[in-house]
Formats: structure tokens, sequence, C-alpha cells
């Protein structure tokens, strides 16, 4: 069994629109976060838990298909 971790930011996402913290400003990719999502795998099923409306994106960048 696979638990794979598609987004872990906050249900905003990261950076958050008009905040000037130091994680929204940052330059770096890791303080990019999309909204929380993540897919179990045991074999060949997946069980999808939180969709957010960038699930696309999430699962384009993980490899899922």
């Amino acid at each position: 069994m696979k638990l794979h971790f598609l987004g872990t930011g906050t249900s905003f996402g990261v950076p958050v629109i008009g905040c000037d913290c130091g994680v929204c400003t940052s330059s770096d990719e890791r303080d990019r976060r999309t909204r929380h999502a993540a897919i179990l795998e045991e074999g060949d099923r997946r069980l999808l838990i939180d969709t957010p409306p960038e699930l696309r994106l999430q699962l384009v960048r993980a490899g899922i298909g």
C-alpha cells in the first residue's frame, strides 16, 4: 500500500493572495504548495482523498495517470 501526498498546503494553497509573510513572498519553489490532497494505492486500486480544484495539476506532477 502506498500513500502519495499530492498537496500539503492550506485550504487556499501557498502562497496566499495578498499575504506578505516570509513564506508567501519566498522565491523558493519548496514554499509553493497546492491545496491538500492524497491518493492511496494498493495494487491496481486507487482512492483519492480530498480533491481540490487543482487536482489535475497535482496528478500530472506526480506522474499518476
